[in-house]
């Protein structure tokens, strides 16, 4: 099921899919899918904002995790401003919301109090330690500033040690070798924060290749890219790349995808183009707020056509390239008057 909902996620931000997070029924549910904060739209100042982020990362930096949503008004609720005012009501179904992704202490803070949930285990801790604390507030700095103290509380009381039943989620995007070098781009996530992967080079069973990533953090934006020098003698026709990750639990997943062993005439380059996005777009996993700056290339024939999803998030170009070079890092992009466009 995570694989499913990381995927679905991955694959809508590939392709664009990022609008106002305005737009959709659960504003929250969108950001904490590849974040671990979601802050009101009445943007609080930077100061809280970075004593919240650091407060967060403490928690992760010792081994345990949270993810916090801060509500400031009916409108950060979106399609359901019913629960405005019912932190713990609002917990659960957050919590629900994003369980195909992460299931751990989720922290809500509003006007009216404090909500936890941890995917339907005992909170009981995490409650005593959020009952000695002052009551929130009621604008943006005043939430998020109680956010990060009740953060900071959590922390201190030993509340936020959760197990994590999730398995983590690789996914090869693309795999070949060139001038000696195996390239593989793949994406590794885990709600954790952190995971380490084997590179494995298979062919009907036999290992021709292994090589260890060490424990890093991860991100659902933005796929590891490793290259692995390789020798000329050794063949890759017919082989596949497979990606074992494991988290710091001892979850683990494996995907594996087919080895381009030769540098073709032709590549099919599929860019997104990391920004605000400014205008809604339903997508395939509801509406994002951002993209991801990545490049994902996999290998067709002649010529490649290069798919640039541009500053506004319902256009996009279509651009023909006669070489197989690296394409540079990806722009931003204008919609152009005709979707063909030649390039030298």
């Amino acid at each position: 099921m995570k694989a499913v909902a990381i995927g679905l996620v991955a694959g809508a931000l590939l392709l664009g899919g990022a609008g106002s997070a305005r737009a959709d029924g659960d504003p929250a549910s969108d950001t904490l899918l590849y974040a671990n904060a979601y802050l009101p739209y009445a943007a609080p100042s930077k100061a809280a904002s970075t004593d919240l982020a650091r407060q967060i990362d403490a928690v992760y930096a010792a081994g345990n995790r949270v993810k916090v949503a801060v509500i400031q008004a009916r409108t950060d609720l979106g399609a359901i401003p019913s629960l405005f005012g019912k932190p713990a009501a609002y917990a659960q179904f957050l919590g629900e919301e994003i369980s195909g992704v992460y299931v751990g202490p989720l922290l809500i803070v509003m006007p009216k109090g404090y909500g936890i949930y941890d995917g339907g285990r005992s909170v009981a801790a995490e409650r005593k330690a959020l009952a000695g604390l002052s009551p929130p507030g009621k604008s943006s700095d005043e939430l998020v500033d109680a956010a990060a103290r009740a953060v900071e509380e959590l922390q201190q009381a030993g509340a936020l040690r959760s197990k994590d039943i999730l398995k983590p989620y690789a996914q090869p995007l693309v795999t070949r070798v060139h001038a000696h070098v195996l390239t593989v781009v793949f994406y590794l996530y885990d709600d954790s924060g952190t995971a380490s992967a084997t590179i494995t080079v298979v062919r009907a069973g036999r290992v021709l290749l292994t090589f260890h990533v060490p424990a890093r953090a991860t991100s659902i934006l933005h796929p590891v890219t490793q290259m692995i020098p390789v020798p000329p003698s050794l063949s890759f026709a017919r082989a596949s790349v497979c990606i074992a990750a494991v988290d710091p639990s001892g979850n683990h997943a494996k995907a594996c995808k087919k080895l381009y062993p030769k540098l073709p005439s032709a590549c099919t380059t599929l860019c997104a183009v990391y920004g605000q996005r400014k205008s809604a777009r339903s997508s395939p996993f509801w509406s994002m707020r951002y993209a991801p700056s990545v490049c994902v290339t996999s290998c067709t024939r002649t010529p490649a056509t290069v798919f640039v999803v541009t500053s506004t998030a319902t256009s996009y170009a279509f651009q023909t390239r006669s070489s197989c070079a690296w394409l540079p890092t990806a722009q931003r992009h204008d919609p152009p008057s005709s979707r063909h466009l030649r390039m030298s």
